[in-house]
């Protein structure tokens, strides 16, 4: 039972943490359900997350002791609104009806009545007014907290706000980066038209295509190693970073890998890639997908991006800086990401701004340094790297076109209403003598 399903996984988000792609993915493999099922459950889990502000927000005005109740039954609440607000093919009889199955008999005249409430009231419910209160009403309407209301208009203005916001809660594609190694580029789209698995081109490059979300190892080549995951932002940089045959290159926040894998495709699997990370346990992954993808030129290695090691001073042809960031702009892809405090946040500049210039002093000269990251935060962003400039006279800002977008000055910031990709910062500077 695909609703049953959502909610076990949804408890384990809420009571004890879990990243939703982890816990979902955990529990869909021994689930035993139908692909259609198994759709179905990850789009409640994924869309109860996403909408959470806007579900509560109407629960409160029809259940007045909200903070009282169980948390539990409040997951079962937002399952059974977010169906019936958002899921157009399911029946309103049928969301309400299923929902009330999964509560204890104690509550399910209470999670009933609260359906039947919103089905009969939905249109007298009292929402913030645009015009006198536009931060509580984007938070209200898109589901995001009011300070990233305010911080995403101070940055875009309020009608871009609306419409990356809007993008955001889009249903997102899952991003292959075909694996050009192993197999053509027509090649394996015939693979997919073999198999009736819809896809589109990314739109910039032409190894990438875009699947509906699904099952990734189920589709085709992915024993073979004929593609791995990978955004159109990601590849992006990639391209930006142009590794080459030989070079011996520096990925220093490597996991989980599809940058380094993405040069080394692009170096022919010829020379040398460092992938280092914070992080041991993480590292494996690293190798595995290697080892699937047939690259050899990978080592990956245990390190701190912010630590010097003197060994490698001045050696490296390419260095890739994907610092630790806040994320906000995969929010499409990872929707707790939204509910980050900004205070959370405040340290990230610094962090990466000690990774940025520590890793800069292994790049050799005429060497390239690319600074990225996946978010639209200035603090994050240009603001480091002008920080960085001021004080590293023997780097310079070096333009480059990558996927048919040139960069302003070295510089190319993508957002998802304008280059419908993730939102994503690259920054390419060349060492100079």
């Amino acid at each position: 039972m695909p609703r049953k399903l959502a909610y076990e996984i949804l408890k384990k988000i809420e009571n004890n943490g879990q990243y939703s792609n982890i816990a979902i993915d955990s529990a869909l493999k021994g689930s035993g359900l139908e692909k259609y099922d198994r759709a179905l459950a990850s789009t409640i889990v994924l869309g109860v997350i996403e909408r959470r502000i806007t579900l509560d927000y109407i629960i409160k005005k029809i259940l007045k002791n909200f903070d009282k109740t169980d948390k539990n039954i409040l997951i079962i609440l937002r399952i059974g609104l977010y169906q019936m607000m958002f899921l157009d093919r399911i029946p309103t009889y049928a969301a309400v009806n299923e929902t009330v199955r999964l509560a204890p008999k104690k509550f399910a005249g209470l999670v009933n009545a609260v359906l039947r409430t919103y089905e009969r009231q939905k249109d007298k419910i009292d929402y913030p007014n645009e015009n006198t209160d536009i931060y509580g009403y984007l938070s209200v309407k898109y589901s995001f907290p009011e300070e990233i209301c305010h911080k995403f208009t101070d940055i875009y203005g309020t009608v871009r706000t609306k419409n990356i916001f809007e993008i955001f809660n889009r249903p997102s594609k899952t991003a292959l980066r075909i694996n050009t190694l192993k197999v053509g580029v027509d090649e394996y789209i015939r693979e997919l038209g073999a198999r009736n698995i819809d896809y589109e081109p990314s739109g910039y490059l032409p190894y990438i295509v875009m699947v509906n979300g699904c099952d990734v190892e189920s589709l085709p080549g992915f024993e073979e190693g004929e593609f791995f995951v990978q955004d159109t932002a990601s590849a992006l940089c990639v391209e930006a970073l142009g590794a080459e045959e030989s070079d011996f290159l520096i990925d220093s926040c490597a996991c989980p890998g599809s940058k380094s894998f993405g040069s080394a495709i692009l170096m022919n699997n010829k020379g040398l890639i460092y992938s280092c990370d914070l992080h041991q346990s993480k590292l494996g992954l690293i190798d595995a997908g290697a080892d699937r993808l047939g690259i050899g030129i990978i080592e990956t290695m245990r390190k701190d991006g912010g630590v010097f090691d003197i060994s490698l001073e001045g050696k490296a042809d390419k260095v890739l800086c994907d610092v630790p960031c806040s994320g906000f702009g995969v929010i499409g892809k990872k929707p707790e990401i939204r509910y980050k405090k900004l205070s959370d946040t405040e340290k990230l500049p610094d962090i990466q701004y000690r990774i940025l210039e520590n890793c800069s002093r292994y790049v050799k000269n005429g060497g390239t340094l690319v600074y990225s990251t996946c978010t639209v935060i200035p603090e994050e962003n240009l603001l480091n790297i002008e920080r960085f400039l001021a004080s590293h006279k023997d780097f310079a800002l070096c333009d480059f076109n990558a996927g048919g977008l040139a960069s302003k000055g070295g510089i190319l910031e993508l957002a998802p209403d304008i280059n419908d990709t993730d939102g994503f910062f690259i920054c390419k500077m060349k060492k100079i003598n």
